[in-house]
């Protein structure tokens, strides 16, 4: 199925594979689609196009609309728990100076909701916690987003969340402190992707290498080599 998937995004289109079975459900001719990330509910699939620029949705009908033509927005973006939306880092150019911002896209037509200030120091991707707030890094504080109260306050999220942080793991919740994971020290981990439950990560380190994190203790990990794959990390189920 690896390859197969390497083939069809050099084709511009995503298949969905089951029992054998495949079906062409995106394309669009001249263009390379790429991270592809499916809605907590199934209902949607959301991806984005060569260069991480501008996030595409498409729906159960098949029919695809722009959610965002932001720069870099398509690179890590996180699908909020209750799928009514997706939180990315957008970056602004002003000449050769990039600035980024957290920002969140609903899928209902509201207004996007700006979470953090614009900065180049702003480089920690943004991420959705087991509790579903969403949690970002600005000027070195943890910061957390209540996506039903709209506030945003310095703290730790509800339930689990991961991130990356100087090319390590930070891992952070409501009731413990935060924990710093290098599982393999000298290589850069550059993404990272969280199960449901909080007890696994999926990582992407520089080389390509996707591994699973079986324990949240640094004392007990386990480290699993899934594959060599040169693309976007998603949930394991995506790859099954």
């Amino acid at each position: 199925m690896r390859i197969a998937l390497t083939a069809l995004f050099l084709l511009a289109s995503f298949t969905i594979v089951e029992a054998q079975k495949a079906e062409k459900v995106a394309s669009e001719s001249g263009k390379i689609f790429i991270a592809p990330q499916e809605s907590p509910d199934g209902k949607f699939l959301a991806f984005t196009q060569e260069g991480y620029n501008g996030i595409l949705i498409l729906n159960e009908n098949k029919e695809i609309t722009l959610l965002t033509q932001d720069p870099t927005s398509g690179y890590g973006f996180k699908w909020l728990k209750d799928g009514s939306g997706i939180v990315a880092r957008s970056a602004k150019y002003t000449g050769y100076k990039r600035e980024n911002s957290v920002v969140v896209y609903s899928l209902k037509g509201e207004n996007t909701l700006q979470l953090s200030g614009l900065s180049s120091k702003l480089t920690i991707l943004p991420t959705v916690s087991t509790g579903g707030d969403v949690c970002f890094v600005e000027a070195g504080e943890v910061k957390s987003f209540n996506t039903v109260l709209k506030t945003t306050e310095v703290k730790a999220p509800s339930g689990t969340a991961a991130f990356i942080e100087n090319d390590k793991i930070s891992v952070v919740s409501a009731n413990s402190q935060k924990l710093v994971i290098d599982p393999v020290p000298g290589q850069r981990c550059i993404n990272a992707v969280l199960s449901p439950d909080g007890k696994k990560l999926y990582l992407k380190f520089w080389v390509e290498i996707f591994l699973w994190l079986t324990q949240m203790d640094p004392a007990l990990l386990t480290l699993e080599k899934v594959s060599v794959h040169h693309g976007h990390p998603t949930p394991k189920t995506s790859l099954t």
